[in-house]
């Protein structure tokens, strides 16, 4: 009788800590979706601000002439990163995690256009 609350209890240990490194694994992953998370969205507001800057230089890339950088009035900049933002941010409430990971170079890329978009059509 005493060998079996013996085997009994060495049966609800090995279970109970399999449950721990289970609970151990899941917080892991679950703290690198997150940072997967942020970097994901870190990269769609670079991208934007990347378009919004990038636009300037078009049509002096079209033209031939030599590039000069230098940044934008700041009030545009502003106002183009903040509507770029906002379009992007309503189309990314929708979905779930591993869908937006799948298409992320296409998110990237409307990213991309919506910085541009909204600074042309801010005006040069």
């Amino acid at each position: 009788m005493a060998k079996k609350t013996v085997t009994k209890k060495e049966r609800d240990l090995r279970k109970q800590i399999k449950e721990e490194l289970i609970d151990k694994k899941h917080k892991k992953e679950k703290i690198w979706s997150n940072v997967l998370d942020i970097l994901d969205s870190i990269s769609m507001l670079a991208v934007a601000a990347a378009g919004i800057l990038l636009s300037k230089y078009i049509p002096e890339f079209r033209e031939g002439v030599d590039i000069i950088f230098t940044i934008p009035s700041w009030g545009r900049l502003t106002m183009s990163f903040i509507l770029a933002i906002g379009v992007i941010a309503m189309t990314e409430l929708k979905g779930n995690k591993a869908g937006k990971r799948k298409n992320w170079i296409k998110r990237l890329y409307f990213s991309f256009a919506n910085g541009m978009a909204w600074h042309t059509l801010l005006g040069f």
